[in-house]
């Protein structure tokens, strides 16, 4: 399975909304340090996978896009930030899906994708994201461009009930099924290849 994901592009969202701080997460880490656990524990293995480095994307009120990142930039990013503000998950998505990603997935000079996104609530504009998704799902040619998945960190209700909702309920409107959604629990029993791989296998 290691061998299809040599193929693609990852790239990584952090949400550093306020509500990360919370301690909710296993041995009571807050929803950030869980969090930068994992995006170390993906850098790690995407850095295998594709040697140009990841893109990390981070975000709150505000989006910051960091190229080419390497497991070791990890500590740099988590030294320059914390968690403060809102959830721009749409802003933070658009500047990964770029229209220039989507020509070159076109004519064949962009690598397919895989986007995994760790966040702990709902957008700011729930009507923005899944416009996002289902607009790209409507703009690529096949299935296996492009993989979305989203990670919830902690447990808020609202979160769950709408990260089910872009995973179940956006093929009436997208060409093709592109979201999965995890638990924390759930990405601790499939791990990084498994959290990958079920982003295009949604």
């Amino acid at each position: 399975m290691s061998d299809r994901l040599k193929s693609y592009d990852i790239a990584i969202l952090l949400d550093r909304s306020g509500s990360m701080v919370i301690e909710d997460c296993p041995n009571s880490k807050s929803r950030w340090d869980y969090a930068r656990e994992n995006v170390e524990a993906v850098a790690a293995r995407a850095n295998k996978l594709d040697s140009d480095g990841i893109t990390v994307v981070v975000f709150g009120s505000q989006v910051k896009v960091y190229e080419n990142t390497t497991p070791a930039k990890i500590q740099d990013i988590y030294d320059q930030v914390e968690p403060i503000g809102n959830t721009a998950t749409d802003a933070a998505l658009q500047a990964i899906l770029t229209p220039e990603w989507f020509q070159g997935r076109r004519v064949g000079t962009a690598k397919p994708m895989i986007i995994i996104v760790f966040t702990d609530g709902k957008p700011n504009d729930q009507d923005a994201l899944e416009k996002v998704i289902v607009n790209a799902a409507n703009s690529i040619e096949k299935d296996e461009d492009l993989g979305i998945s989203f990670v919830q960190v902690g447990y808020d209700k609202g979160a769950s009930d709408f990260l089910a909702h872009l995973d179940d309920e956006l093929i009436g409107k997208a060409k093709f099924d592109i979201v999965d959604t995890k638990s924390m629990e759930e990405l601790e029993e499939i791990g990084v290849i498994g959290l990958l791989n079920a982003a295009l296998d949604d």
